[in-house]
């Protein structure tokens, strides 16, 4: 009961990112209720390169880049 309350409540999340169509509701039920919206405006860096990643982006509209280091 509990994984289909969740599934119906973030049905507009996991539907809108293909990675998440395509996983177990086992899984969608552990991993919707982290998740998070977020704006980033335009020209905003995501990670820098020193930082340490305890989180994860999923684009749900728009485009992202990668920088290379200037050496």
């Amino acid at each position: 009961m509990k994984i289909k309350t969740i599934m119906h409540i973030y049905k507009e999340s996991y539907e809108n990112i293909l990675y998440l169509k395509e996983q177990s509701d086992n899984f969608l039920g552990w991993i919707c209720p982290l998740l998070k919206q977020a704006f980033i405006p335009i020209e905003q860096y995501i990670y820098y390169e020193t930082d340490i990643i305890e989180e994860i982006y999923f684009l749900a509209k728009g485009n992202a880049g990668f920088v290379l280091p200037f050496k």
